[in-house]
């Protein structure tokens, strides 16, 4: 009998039904190639298989089952050294998150740490910054003012600045070449003879010799070339030496300026 006619007599015995598998049944029972016979002894042994005995398992069906089990186990085992690469990988696992969450503490303790001292910095630096630019403002307005008091109030106050700027200078320069008081001018040169190192502080008292009427003013910025050892000087300091209504002082303190310059 063909596997699929016993498949389709199952099917039948077992109640697995339908109309296509009964119409199927009936042609094959019809061309022959099941008989009825065949079908009646399968309908038979099947009512009477649930009757059967059955069989105890043999010892050597134990043995074989428990030794297929213990190679499935022995298979399933993983060798030395496969325990060991996982026992590897496992630590790897273990040290890199260990040394993760250190970092991470060690980064919220510097930021905590830091935080704090640089926000500081931060501000000081930032309040620093505008306190000079308020005093510079200041100092340009003082210098505007018509009160000989507050303009010298203006140039002490530049004396006070941390760092002076190159407009700072440019006031103080004007004010020196400028200013109707002397004491007012008098003062803006001390306060720029600190900065004499600035190119442009150095080259604006060389060029103030020239601009000055006022005695004490010359005899000022003769000295202080020679205290600058201003090579530079010497020129306009001769071409002062020629004015006719030079004063006695002056021309000897040029005099001997000079001597120190040439």
């Amino acid at each position: 009998m063909k596997e699929e006619h016993t498949l389709l007599i199952m099917d039948y015995l077992e109640g697995h039904w339908n109309d296509q598998k009964e119409a199927k049944l009936q042609q094959l029972l019809a061309s022959g190639e099941i008989s009825q016979e065949e079908l009646s002894d399968w309908q038979m042994l099947y009512e009477e298989s649930p009757q059967l005995p059955t069989p105890a398992p043999s010892s050597q069906l134990r043995e074989n089952f428990y030794s297929m089990l213990g190679s499935w186990e022995q298979a399933q085992t993983p060798s030395w050294w496969q325990r060991l690469l996982q026992s590897f990988n496992t630590s790897i696992r273990v040290s890199q998150l260990v040394t993760a969450i250190l970092l991470l503490l060690v980064g919220v303790a510097v930021g905590f740490w830091l935080s704090p001292v640089q926000r500081y910095e931060s501000q000081i630096g930032q309040l620093s910054s505008e306190v000079q630019q308020m005093r510079e403002a200041m100092v340009l307005t003082l210098l505007e003012q018509p009160s000989a008091m507050q303009r010298l109030k203006a140039v002490s106050i530049s004396t006070d600045l941390s760092s002076s700027t190159e407009k700072i200078h440019h006031a103080l320069l004007r004010t020196l070449n400028e200013d109707a008081q002397v004491n007012v001018r008098l003062a803006a040169l001390e306060a720029l003879l600190p900065y004499a190192h600035n190119s442009l502080v150095r080259q604006g008292l060389v060029q103030s010799i020239a601009q000055q009427n006022d005695p004490l003013i010359q005899i000022a910025l003769a000295q202080a070339m020679v205290q600058l050892q201003e090579k530079q000087a010497v020129a306009p300091l001769k071409d002062l030496l020629e004015k006719e209504s030079l004063n006695q002082d002056v021309q000897q303190t040029i005099e001997q300026s000079l001597e120190i310059l040439i």
